[in-house]
């Protein structure tokens, strides 16, 4: 009788679930959303992902919707059929980078006034090299000489 006592001083004695304090729990990834995206980046439909990775297309669908989650096994056989790595479905999204817009006096201009030209850069600075944009106002008889470009470089031309 004398262990009984214990016990119950030990249960009172034990705080409730209600007075502890939780730390937040952050939200679980939305795996369904990230082979959704796998699956759409690759042009592969429900069918050819099912027939792919050996899940039925009612199973990838409800996974996809984050109605059902999957296995590891199943998680496993969908990131193989999609060409990626198992912890690929875990890692967040990066959230799109933001759209500078720089104002006329931002954009650098070159003019020529003897070759009769206005040669704006539209192009970001970090590109230079990969990818470069121009507007080029040319007058009556104007004209731009320039170097050559790099080899293999292809450039696109637009006359308004």
């Amino acid at each position: 009788m004398a262990s009984s006592g214990i016990r119950r001083a030990a249960a009172k004695a034990a705080p409730t679930s209600a007075a502890v304090a939780l730390p937040a729990l952050a939200a679980p990834p939305r795996v369904g959303e990230q082979i959704q995206r796998l699956r759409a980046e690759r042009r592969m439909t429900l069918d050819d992902l099912s027939r792919a990775a050996g899940v039925s297309k009612s199973m990838l669908s409800e996974i996809e919707r984050d109605k059902a989650n999957p296995t590891i096994a199943v998680a496993w056989r969908l990131t193989n059929a999609l060409g990626v790595s198992l912890d690929s479905l875990f890692v967040p999204q990066k959230s799109p980078e933001a759209i500078a817009v720089s104002g006329p006096h931002e954009t650098p201009m070159l003019s020529g006034h003897e070759a009769k030209y206005q040669l704006r850069v539209w192009g970001p600075i970090e590109l230079a090299g990969k990818f470069e944009w121009y507007e080029l106002t040319l007058q009556a008889s104007g004209a731009l000489v320039s170097n050559a470009h790099e080899p293999s470089t292809r450039e696109h031309l637009t006359v308004l």
